[in-house]
């Protein structure tokens, strides 16, 4: 997939350390963009890969993170 600095990042596989993969439609709407907040806030203490995917251009992600 693209990065939202249009570097590629693979996704899935072993890392040594557990991923979570979210997805949603959109980060554009507000439920979705919620849902990817709430995700990063619970996480952020964690030893974990997170990777949200999305169908929005790349650059959508720095407006919404």
């Amino acid at each position: 997939m693209v990065a939202s600095d249009l570097s590629e990042k693979t996704i899935g596989g072993a890392k040594g350390k557990p991923q979570l993969i979210i997805t949603v439609p959109s980060l554009d709407t507000p439920v979705c963009e919620t849902e990817t907040k709430k995700f990063n806030e619970i996480v952020a203490g964690l030893d974990i890969d997170v990777t949200v995917v999305s169908m929005d251009l790349p650059f959508a992600e720095k407006e919404v993170l």
